[in-house]
């Protein structure tokens, strides 16, 4: 006999999800959304838990999912919570940034795998991966290069909308992600340029590319200091110190990107970085980069 609910049985809620068959009652799914778009909390007499956006419940319950989902974000990968504003594409983006979840996502089911897999695959938590994809976590650089090298996917495809044009003017530059927490990050070259890819960030003190190196698939890479200092640090070889470079304003420092390195503003006001990388991140990322 399958085990007894000790006491009156509880009631059932009609909008928890039943499996892939959807809601456990389908005439309750319009008040299931309403619950949903309102945030309510729901007791179904053994747990609580609080209904999120009406589009996460249709998905949830789309999907047979736990409408508490795994959100856990752990380690050096989740550089942000989900609820501070980076203005580079995470949550509560104030600039508008090119969400770089849902194209992680469909690079993902193109492939006709889980996201457990390409977890595994990329060194992440399945917790981190499915926040990322639905915009709710900031990754590291280095998270985002490994990500797109077990996708396949070109680092390029990431920074969208790009400028359509050879002319980008002042004060329109449209905003890309690519990863790591308190910087804003531009595109200047336009859509299609492989020959080089020219990108401008915009770092809050303390801000950078995460804890972790990481390295791009390109010939080299130059970046000028336009405004504050910036340190960055690159991976010794092995049985090596690392390196560290201070750069002030009007410093400049040309490097091979393979190297794996990180970058970070350290002084106590921001910092503005041109980074000029060639060729452009047009193909997907070697393997282990």
């Amino acid at each position: 006999m399958p085990p007894q609910w000790p006491g009156p049985a509880p009631p059932v809620n009609p909008c928890l999800p039943l499996g892939r068959r959807g809601f456990q009652d389908v005439a309750a799914v319009p008040h299931c959304l309403d619950v949903a778009a309102g945030a309510t909390t729901v007791d179904d007499g053994r747990r609580r838990w609080t209904a999120g956006r009406r589009e996460d419940a249709v998905r949830a319950a789309a999907a047979g999912a736990d409408p508490d989902g795994a959100d856990g974000v752990h380690g050096p990968d989740a550089v942000h919570a989900p609820h501070d504003s980076r203005g580079t594409g995470s949550t509560g983006d104030p600039d508008g940034a090119g969400h770089i979840g849902a194209r992680l996502r469909a690079a993902r089911l193109a492939q006709r795998r889980t996201v457990a897999e390409v977890a595994e695959a990329s060194g992440l938590t399945k917790g981190f991966l499915s926040r990322l994809e639905r915009d709710r976590a900031t990754a590291s650089v280095a998270a985002l290069v490994r990500l797109c090298a077990t996708l396949d996917l070109a680092v390029g495809s990431l920074f969208e909308p790009a400028p359509a044009g050879e002319v980008v003017r002042a004060g329109h530059y449209p905003p890309i992600t690519f990863g790591g927490h308190g910087l804003r990050e531009s595109l200047l070259t336009p859509a299609g340029e492989r020959r080089v890819a020219v990108i401008v960030s915009d770092l809050d003190p303390g801000g950078g590319s995460g804890a972790e190196p990481y390295a791009l698939d390109a010939d080299v890479e130059f970046a000028l200091v336009l405004a504050g200092e910036v340190e960055l640090g690159f991976a010794g070889p092995a049985g090596s110190p690392a390196e560290t470079v201070v750069l002030r304003a009007g410093d400049a420092l040309t490097f091979d990107p393979a190297r794996a390195h990180s970058f970070r503003a350290t002084g106590e006001t921001p910092a503005r970085v041109l980074w000029v990388v060639s060729p452009a991140l047009s193909e997907p990322p070697r393997r282990g980069a």
